[in-house]
């Protein structure tokens, strides 16, 4: 009906996706208001640079307003107070700003690094989101200062309420109007100066430039009574002096948009009209922002592998402050020496200043050497494959620490000489000088391991400090170095380390080991912190030979590729794995290799468009290569790896083989009061989650039918490995009637010296499934809970199968009670989790399946089916809730319950560890099945319990694996007299219910003609006495766990025989024999 929109206004890689469009909303916000109400006319890059944040980083816009509150009662207070009672007069114009400029900095490190933090710890414990949480930090270099300024012009209560005024607009119209009636795309919405302006503490170098320049700013208006429009001007150019270019274009555009001013305002239209205070200054941004859109445009069609943004002006207002300036005075080439000269020894002062506080560094990481046995080298038979492994899970434990540890001069020192030492040694070193690089290790609290007679690997003994582990191949001639500076944030990337590192002949490989935004300072962004053991490493080693590997995501497409696209469109360039090469290629780089591992890549032959510390450093042989999910699962294809897969194709449905397994390793169950429950630490399930379920999603989301398996085992085995690392492996079960194919994550039996865990067996359904995640967390305490959740796993072709490992009550503590909100550390809480982020597109639901013990015989045998959203209007009516019921009753009718439908109850669901998050997925829902004592009997097989089978053996009654219905129907049956039959069913009717084995015996003894046995179905698990005579013909069959005690008795001549053994087999009847004869 309206094809015609969106309406195409805004270049793509321009104004389509920055702020500058957002800011000139607010602006006309602002001046409209001004205008008509005569609101104040302050903060103007305030409302459209807020209104971003609100609509994609809630938390960051909250305390953005909360620290500009903070920071004008602060400044307010000193100035009232303080100052006046010194007798130093009042703040007013500059020297005000300034101070709030500084107080603002004060408060953004107090909330970042102190309040923030403390919030987040909290916010952690009650279960919050992450995505929330990842948001509470401030936001710009200097908006929290513009908010302040605000507040004074007009007081804290009128100012407050203007700003909000102004949001409110601002984000209508974005929201209503901007947003879905043009093609501005705020999904890869771009800040000037992102990178520093997202965190303070990892940027002081842009606060010693800001501070330095304002003040210096202030200090020469007073004495030469230079104006710059504003202290701020010269302040945020300074910044750029790294990129000169950015000051030019920054000038160019001042001059344009002076020049059509001047020019707009000599026209008749307009030349008698009063273009004064707020409608000049919207008339300077207004040509100011066509400007941006016509330059778009323009590189667009004449140069489109320019980037738009690197053209425009830097800032938001600062092009137009500087014109407007320049019209008012008069002093076009006076402002821009004096802007010029301020910005660029203000740069220099600063500089000065940041590197004269590097000299000055509190050494806070100074390890405490607790053995001798550290100064002698760990020497290994283990593979490097598994040495590095273990480093990566080991570096998980680096999210129990919110800041980084402060590394000191002298630590790099030492790691430098290190290095160094390593770099002297052959392919054939000596004891006594592997023992010397220990001992240097050691200093510096790292462990020094030799492995493969060849490998040489460096790792922190303190893996919680974030500091990363490096390796080193001396028997190696090439100097190929390769870099994984994001290893923890980008996990696809870890599955290739080693790969590619053997596959490329590399001589040295240098790892981080946290996460970019772990620590608030700042310190573990390897990209932008210069003082790391990973940029001494590159500056020592690898200065002009290098490669760094990173993995491609939209994310980075905007600062990296440099797209006008709409997302769809950045996905489809992920189809390509990228290379940006920096002057010329490392040397040592074999490219046709690396071409044959990767399938084909791209070379580009510049450099991105984000700072990297590495990258500046390195004149050349600098390569930063992108890699997608298809190359690293080429990588892996062509690379050698073991293969630890386990394949087991059978007969028997899926439950019936989970149920067989856990009867026959009953070790892996902890059992009441037995202690046996290892609680999980954080650091081992984020690495169960980046290394294993993370993968193992991928992998299930490119199933097919067809050569899958050839293509995805080489990850898979990837996978495994790491799965292996906290005692887990990976099963390919394929049931060979259906063709159903399942991953089984379960713990390693095989090996007694694992020490099991007890965290679950957890089933993943490979192919076409239902949008359901099926759970038993409670399979040992409410017995036949299990098999009830299998058999539904199973029925419903469910995604997903999750079963605890343990008895809620095998921890005295109760910590193995993985239902406990008290205890979200679990792995079957995790994989719940996951299974619900994986799925949350299909409207996913998580169903327990639980046991309830009835007080009331009038409940005895009532299902409660529980939903979370039954409280909400037409919740009943929902389609997971009416799919879910329909087959709760359909498993209940099958198995032979009368009027199912009728023992079905709607009750309120209790609040699980597992509900508490599914609440945070907006599309997953939530629901309980209470199966009481005589419903979970009925499904609980006989199977399960080894006294039955220790009884069959003490008698000598043989027992069987069969399928029983086939084995059934490829029998003949026949009768025996009335009387007899009668003595037959009356002692395997009293042994079902007593489960005396003098019965069986008192059996045996009667009719010694006939041979009793034991059947257990393969499929069901189910278990059948079965009776024959001498002549291999059936007496009679019996079910020991029937339905009901219906008998179903075969017509003389045969007739049907098949589809009476399959009733019989499917409704769970008591007993199937012939029509008794004498």
């Amino acid at each position: 009906m309206m094809d015609w929109l969106p309406l195409e206004l805004f270049p793509t890689g321009g104004l389509a996706s920055s702020v500058v469009t957002t800011v000139w909303i607010g602006v006309i916000v602002v001046v409209f208001l001004n205008l008509r109400f005569g609101t104040t006319l302050s903060g103007l890059v305030v409302p459209g640079y807020i209104v971003p944040l609100l609509l994609v980083r809630p938390g960051s816009a909250v305390v953005i307003i909360i620290e500009s509150i903070v920071t004008y009662l602060l400044t307010r207070a000193l100035a009232d107070r303080l100052l006046v009672r010194f007798g130093l007069g009042e703040l007013f114009g500059r020297d005000r700003f300034f101070i709030l400029i500084l107080v603002s900095v004060l408060v953004r490190v107090v909330f970042d690094a102190y309040l923030l933090v403390a919030l987040d710890d909290y916010l952690l414990q009650r279960g919050v989101e992450y995505e929330f949480r990842s948001s509470l930090h401030s936001f710009g270099l200097i908006i929290i200062a513009l908010s302040a300024n605000q507040f004074w012009n007009s007081g804290l209560k009128r100012g407050l309420s203007t700003l909000l005024v102004h949001l409110a607009i601002t984000y209508a119209i974005i929201s209503y109007i901007l947003i879905p009636l043009t093609n501005f795309n705020i999904s890869t919405l771009g800040y000037m100066y992102e990178d520093v302006a997202s965190n303070i503490l990892a940027s002081p170098k842009a606060y010693i430039i800001l501070i330095t320049a304002a003040f210096l700013s202030s200090r020469l208006n007073l004495r030469y009574g230079w104006d710059f429009n504003g202290i701020l001007i010269p302040s945020l150019l300074a910044l750029q002096w790294y990129n000169p270019i950015k000051i030019l274009t920054t000038f160019v555009e001042a001059f344009v948009i002076l020049f059509f001013a001047i020019w707009l305002l000599k026209l008749p239209l307009i030349r008698n009209r009063n273009i004064e205070g707020a409608r000049q200054l919207l008339m300077f941004f207004n040509i100011g922002f066509a400007y941006k859109l016509i330059l778009g445009y323009i590189i667009i069609t004449w140069f489109p592998e320019q980037k738009i943004t690197d053209l425009y002006g830097f800032g938001y207002l600062l092009a137009t402050l500087l014109a407007i300036k320049m019209y008012q005075k008069n002093i076009a080439i006076k402002l821009t020496r004096t802007t010029v000269q301020t910005s660029l020894v203000a740069a220099v002062v600063a500089s000065l200043i940041g590197f004269s506080l590097t000299l000055y560094n509190p050494v806070t990481d100074v390890p405490t050497v607790t053995s001798t046995q550290s100064n002698t080298i760990t020497v290994t038979q283990r593979s490097l494959s598994a040495v590095v492994e273990e480093s990566r899970r080991a570096n998980f434990s680096s999210e129990s620490m919110k800041r980084g540890v402060t590394i000191s001069p002298i630590t790099l020192d030492q790691f430098r000489q290190t290095l160094l030492a390593i770099d002297t040694l052959g392919p054939s070193p000596s004891t006594a000088q592997l023992n010397q690089i220990a001992g240097l290790a050691n200093d510096f609290g790292y462990e020094a391991i030799w492995t493969e007679s060849r490998y040489l690997v460096l790792r922190d003994n303190q893996p919680e400090r974030g500091w990363g582990f490096f390796v080193f191949d001396l028997s190696q001639s090439t100097e190929l170095a390769l870099e994984f500076p994001t290893v923890m944030d980008e996990s696809l990337t870890a599955l290739v380390m080693v790969p590619l590192f053997e596959r490329l002949n590399a001589k040295y490989l240098a790892v981080a080991s946290a996460r970019a935004n772990r620590a608030r300072d700042g310190s573990d962004q390897l990209l932008l912190n210069s003082q790391t053991l990973f940029q001494v490493f590159h500056q020592t080693l690898a200065l002009n030979n290098t490669i760094q590997v990173r993995e491609y995501s939209p994310s980075l497409a905007r600062q990296l590729l440099g797209q006008r696209a709409s997302a769809d469109a950045l996905d489809v360039d992920a189809s390509e794995t990228k290379m940006w090469v920096k002057d010329r290629p490392p040397a040592d780089l074999s490219l046709a290799t690396l071409e044959q591992l990767t399938s084909g890549y791209q070379i580009i032959w510049d450099t991105p468009d984000f700072q990297n510390r590495q990258r500046e450093v390195s004149r050349y042989g600098f390569a930063e290569l992108f890699l997608t999910q298809s190359a690293v699962l080429s990588i892996l294809t062509n690379a050698a790896v073991s293969d630890d897969i386990q394949t087991v194709a059978n007969e028997q449905q899926i439950a019936g083989y989970l149920l067989s397994f856990l009867q026959e390793n009953k070790r892996l169950l902890a059992a009441k009061n037995s202690q046996d429950y290892v609680v999980p630490q954080q650091s081992e399930l984020l690495y169960f989650d980046q290394t294993v379920l993370k993968p193992l999603f991928m992998v299930i989301d490119q199933y097919d039918a067809g050569e899958w398996m050839s293509r995805a085992r080489p990850l898979i085995n990837q996978i495994a490995q790491s799965a292996a690392q906290l005692g887990y492996q990976i099963i390919l079960y394929k049931h060979i009637s259906s063709g159903s194919e399942y991953f089984i994550l379960r713990e390693q039996v095989d090996a007694e010296t694992n020490k099991l865990r007890h965290w679950g067996t957890f089933v993943f359904k490979l192919g076409a499934t239902t949008p359901y995640v099926i759970e038993a967390p409670s399979p040992l305490f409410e017995t036949g809970s299990f098999e009830f959740a299998g058999t539904l796993f199973q029925q419903m072709e469910a995604s997903a199968l999750l079963v605890s490992g343990a008895h809620p009550m095998a921890n005295t503590d109760g910590s193995a009670r993985v239902v406990a909100r008290s205890n979200p550390m679990s792995l079957f809480n995790l994989i719940h989790q996951a299974a619900l982020r994986h799925h949350a597109d299909e409207g996913v639901t998580a169903v327990q399946v639980r046991g309830y013990s009835a007080d009331d015989e009038d409940e005895a045998d009532h299902v409660r089916l529980s939903f979370y959203e039954l409280n909400k209007p037409f919740a009943a009516q929902h389609p997971g809730f009416v799919q879910l019921r329909y087959y709760l009753q359909s498993l209940l009718a099958g198995a032979g319950i009368a009027a199912a439908d009728e023992l079905i109850e709607t009750a309120p669901p209790s609040y699980t560890a597992q509900a508490r998050f599914t609440k945070f997925i907006p599309s997953a829902h939530y629901a309980e099945i209470w199966l009481p004592r005589g419903i979970r009997e009925s499904f609980r097989t006989l199977a399960s319990d080894s006294v039955l089978y220790q009884q069959m053996l003490a008698l000598g009654i043989p027992v069987r694996n069969y399928d029983v219905k086939l084995a059934l129907t490829q029998q003949s049956f026949a009768a025996i007299s009335p009387s007899r039959l009668q003595i037959v069913k009356r002692l395997l009717n009293q042994f079902e219910q007593s489960q005396n084995i003098q019965l069986l015996a008192t059996l045996q003894h009667r009719f010694p003609e006939l041979e009793l046995e034991l059947w257990q179905d393969d499929e069901s698990l189910q278990s059948y006495f079965v009776l024959s005579n001498a002549e291999d013909e059936i007496i009679a069959v019996k079910n020991l766990a029937p339905l009901s005690d219906t008998t179903l008795e075969l017509a003389a001549d045969n007739m049907q025989i098949q589809a009476m053994v399959h009733e019989f087999v499917r409704t769970r009847l008591q007993w199937l024999h012939r029509e008794a004869s004498e």
